[in-house]
């Protein structure tokens, strides 16, 4: 499956300190941009917070690597 497959799955941060959730914004090589909530002025290890774009929401970058290890499918995208 080619990587815009992953394009608007949701995924869960795995052992925050609340709820972190992600869905799948673009898929640059190894890196993913989320579009995250819950990350409330924490940035987790291995998770890159990107400024907000023209008052949108807030994104984040993350390797493919960390997302298969620390991040939960939740739902959409690949089974």
């Amino acid at each position: 499956m080619g990587d815009s497959s992953w394009v608007g799955s949701v995924w869960r941060l795995a052992g925050a300190k609340g709820p972190v959730v992600g869905r799948v914004h673009a898929v640059e090589g190894p890196v993913l941009t989320l579009a995250v909530v819950g990350l409330d002025g924490q940035e987790p290890d291995g998770v890159e917070v990107i400024p907000a774009r023209d008052g949108g929401g807030q994104f984040s970058k993350i390797s493919a690597g960390d997302r298969l290890g620390r991040w939960t499918r939740v739902e959409g995208g690949l089974p």
